[in-house]
């Protein structure tokens, strides 16, 4: 959908005033063959962090039971916007630490975030298909996830960025934004370590 974005993207609502000809909407279409990664969450362990760090607002589903799961994101705001935070976050440490396992570049990535589901979509915009996601997926997963652990506990710019910048910030998580789906707001390295917002 093409358009522009009015004002500062760290505003709390984002003002995306699309580009219209003749009352509709122009949208371009480019069809290349990509690839993606996509990242099942365990629905009990979401639940269960949820619950640990008091973001259920709606009492009346029962949480204990793992097939609720999608009826307490929809019903509750609080929980759906935390699960969302924290798969958001997920998304780009991984983008931001994927470049010695893809071969892709920082611009060259797309994120789909789907927190009823409870899963993450990681994939290729570029146009030269190089097969390297699959390839990190296949040989270098564990390394991949160990570089993600080590930059979520730990950005260049804490105690600031956790503490005042609510842990996220242009050393660990920003992406490009043309890249997120959400113009870098949403994100907390607390949600995947605990810190002064998060007990778990």
């Amino acid at each position: 959908l093409l358009g522009w974005v009015s004002g500062s993207t760290r505003k709390k609502k984002i003002v995306f005033d699309p580009y219209m000809n003749e009352q509709k909407h122009i949208i371009m279409i480019r069809d290349y063959p990509s690839e993606c990664i996509s990242f099942k969450f365990d629905k009990g362990r979401l639940l269960d962090w949820l619950k640990n760090n008091d973001l259920l607002t709606n009492p009346k589903i029962e949480v204990n039971k793992i097939s609720n799961y999608s009826a307490i994101i929809n019903s509750d705001d609080n929980a759906k916007k935390h699960v969302f935070t924290l798969l958001h976050t997920f998304s780009h440490l991984m983008m931001q630490v994927a470049d010695d396992y893809t071969g892709l570049d920082l611009q060259s990535y797309g994120e789909l975030i789907d927190p009823v589901n409870a899963k993450v979509i990681i994939y290729s915009t570029s146009s030269i298909n190089c097969g390297g996601l699959e390839e990190a997926f296949t040989t270098s997963l564990s390394f991949w996830l160990g570089r993600l652990e080590g930059l979520a506990e730990g950005c260049p710019q804490d105690p600031a960025c956790m503490m005042d910048e609510n842990g996220a910030c242009n050393a660990c998580s920003y992406l490009p934004e043309i890249v997120c789906c959400c113009f870098n707001e949403d994100l907390d390295r607390g949600t995947l370590i605990g810190g002064p917002r998060f007990k778990t």
